[in-house]
């Protein structure tokens, strides 16, 4: 099994990346890369993006948009127990937060992101504590899917929470402040 995964110069596009490998611990991404779809890998300690790519970038380990606006992939493995997403990421990108195992303190309160797309947070297994930004407005279904928290902080600019937006989860505490619930899922969400 491979430790180390360089994609070639040249390359544009990679679907949903596919290497079937149990040890993978790094992806090397080109400068030509232009279109991706991250999905992560049990193994996976960082992403390394080509300082020459005009599309992404990656900072310790993480890839991001280049202009750091949206945050891609946050790797299975990565070091460290505490999280802090940059103030400038305004979207969270589907699985961007997959199979999570060292991550326990995600802190989203300084971002801008207004919307948790669809399996943003996907079976995350070792978080404990989620702080959502206040310019939070949508969580959208299976936002957090199979994703095992003990409290998450949901903030009163929150006015549309999907069905299942929580599918599948364990969690002992929702938060928040607004009195509407959107479908039976939210109705476990407590006043803070």
């Amino acid at each position: 099994a491979v430790e180390k995964i360089t994609v070639e110069e040249g390359v544009t596009f990679l679907p949903y990346l596919v290497w079937n490998n149990d040890v993978l611990e790094e992806i090397i991404l080109p400068s030509t890369l232009t279109n991706a779809y991250f999905m992560n890998y049990a193994t996976l300690e960082k992403y390394t993006v080509s300082p020459d790519n005009n599309v992404y970038c990656s900072v310790d380990g993480v890839v991001y948009s280049k202009d750091m606006k949206t945050l891609y992939a946050y790797p299975a493995t990565k070091a460290g127990k505490f999280f802090a997403v940059p103030e400038s990421v305004e979207v969270i990108n589907e699985y961007a937060f997959s199979f999570i195992k060292n991550l326990r303190y995600l802190d989203m309160s300084s971002c801008a992101v207004t919307s948790i797309m669809t399996k943003a947070f996907n079976q995350m297994q070792s978080i404990a504590y989620i702080n959502l930004p206040e310019t939070l407005k949508t969580i959208q279904s299976n936002g957090f899917y199979r994703t095992w928290f003990s409290t998450v902080f949901i903030p009163s600019t929150v006015t549309t929470v999907d069905t299942a937006a929580f599918a599948k989860t364990d969690t002992d505490s929702y938060y928040r402040i607004p009195e509407f619930y959107t479908d039976s899922e939210a109705a476990k969400i407590k006043e803070f």
